[in-house]
């Protein structure tokens, strides 16, 4: 017999003639194999008993108990996947707990010493290792080839997204918050700790960030959806932008600060009014900053 004799066995076939006794169940029912198929069962009418869930799950519950070895492995797994699905039987947390501590031991036993079954596979490079040749190859074929970290997100996606947090108020970062952020860069947790450049390195490390236009920072979208709070009319009635966005449908004269030039404005289109490169905003009759006259280029 496959089965150990013990009371689980008892109760499991007590359960099982119970079931084959009766004329008929009302409501869900599910197929149970009286003797396993993983075990040596068929699909046979004899082999078959229709279960409610509960029953169903508590006989899973029980054959566990009832074999041993491979067997226990074949079982301790078939009643861990009674926990998937939909209309099944919801067992309490104890007891899910204890299945699945069951699971990860003898599924454990079961794959100690053994290879995972995708090493070496096409895709898996596990283990592999390359030939100089080969690395200089993929290296070569991988350049120019942009790879987001997420998802690229769409342009109607970032839309509602930015008009979602538009307005939002975000509470300030307090003093002790800062200083643990500060704490968790400082020394040895920095990523960069240790780390020795050349010092060619860091000149073209220097030269490059001076040079690179920030264009991430632009925010160039229709005057109308702008923030109100980023925008304002002096007493001469000149639009002034602030917080990086420019406004893309404007075709006069605007001021804006020197940040979004450094960020590459004028590569986006847009040029410096000649004359009025320096202007000072007036607001209630009172000077109050200097901004910098852009206009878009219209070909």
């Amino acid at each position: 017999m496959i089965f150990i004799d013990n009371k689980y066995t008892k109760c499991y076939f007590s359960i099982i003639n119970n079931a084959k006794s009766r004329i008929s169940i009302n409501g869900y029912i599910e197929k149970h194999h009286i003797i396993p198929k993983s075990l040596g069962g068929d699909n046979k009418k004899e082999n078959i008993v229709s279960l409610t869930a509960r029953e169903h799950f508590i006989c899973h519950l029980l054959l566990p108990k009832m074999t041993t070895g491979k067997d226990k492995r074949k079982m301790s797994y078939a009643s861990n996947m009674m926990l998937c699905g939909k209309n099944r039987y919801v067992p309490s947390s104890k007891i899910y707990q204890k299945i699945k501590e069951e699971f990860a031991i003898n599924i454990g036993i079961h794959n100690k010493g053994k290879q995972a079954w995708n090493k070496g596979l096409p895709g898996n490079f596990t283990g592999m290792k390359h030939s100089d040749e080969t690395k200089v190859q993929i290296s070569v074929s991988q350049i120019g080839i942009s790879k987001p970290r997420t998802r690229p997100t769409s342009t109607i996606t970032r839309e509602r997204i930015s008009k979602a947090k538009t307005g939002q108020k975000y509470k300030p970062t307090s003093e002790e918050g800062r200083k643990n952020k500060a704490e968790c860069k400082m020394g040895d947790k920095n990523y960069n700790f240790g780390r020795i450049f050349s010092d060619a390195t860091i000149e073209k490390q220097s030269i490059a960030a001076k040079n690179r236009p920030k264009y991430k920072q632009l925010k160039i979208i229709p005057l109308k959806d702008i923030p109100i709070k980023y925008i304002k009319y002096d007493d001469s009635k000149m639009l002034i932008v602030d917080n990086g966005y420019i406004p893309n449908d404007y075709k006069k004269p605007f001021a804006v600060s020197a940040r979004p030039i450094l960020n590459g404005l004028l590569e986006k289109g847009y040029k410096i009014v000649e004359g009025n490169e320096s202007y000072i905003a007036t607001i209630n009759g009172k000077q109050k900053f200097r901004r910098l006259l852009v206009q878009k280029v219209i070909s």
